[in-house]
C-alpha cells in the first residue's frame, strides 16, 4: 500500500510543461461562425433598407402634400365646367381644323400631357389646366370608348 493512500493507488502525475489544448476551429466551428457572420450583414442590410424606406416614404407623402405627385384619374369623374378658359372665340376654335387634328390626335394616342385638378368645394374633381376643351374632355366626346 502506498503511504496516505488506503486504496492503495498513487499520485496522478501532472505535466509540469502546461502544454495545453489545441483551439483550431474544427469544420462546424467554421461553419457556424460564417454562418453568425452573414446573418449579421443580412440584418445589418435589412435594417439599413427599411431605414431608406421609411426616408423614402417620407419624401413621397411631402410632395404628394405639396401636389408634386402625378396619379391616374378616371376621365369621367373630373368636372370641367368651372374650367377656366383663355381664349375668347370658343365656338372659332371648336369649329376649327386645328380643334379636329387636335381631336383626331387626342383619340389616336390619348392626352399626353398631365392636367392639374383640385378639390372643388363640394368635394368633386375640377380641372384647373391642361385639360382638352370641354366637349372633348370626355373620351366619348371624342370620338372614343372610355
Amino acid at each position: 500500500m502506498v503511504k496516505g493512500n488506503r486504496f492503495g493507488i498513487g499520485p496522478v502525475e501532472t505535466p509540469t510543461t502546461g502544454t495545453r489544448r489545441s483551439r483550431d476551429l474544427g469544420p462546424m466551428g467554421v461553419a457556424v461562425r460564417e454562418s453568425a457572420a452573414s446573418a449579421q450583414e443580412a440584418s445589418d442590410a435589412l435594417v439599413e433598407q427599411r431605414r431608406q424606406n421609411a426616408a423614402d416614404a417620407r419624401e413621397f407623402r411631402a410632395a404628394r402634400d405639396e401636389g408634386r405627385v402625378l396619379v391616374r384619374l378616371p376621365v369621367g369623374e373630373i368636372e370641367v365646367d368651372q374650367l377656366p378658359r383663355d381664349r375668347l372665340d370658343l365656338e372659332g376654335i371648336a369649329e376649327s381644323d386645328d380643334m379636329e387634328e387636335l381631336k383626331a390626335s387626342i383619340r389616336e394616342r390619348g392626352q399626353r400631357e398631365p392636367i392639374e385638378v383640385y378639390l372643388s368645394n363640394s368635394g368633386a374633381l375640377s380641372a384647373q389646366e391642361g385639360m382638352a376643351p370641354s366637349h372633348c374632355a370626355a373620351p366619348a366626346s371624342c370620338g372614343e370608348s372610355g
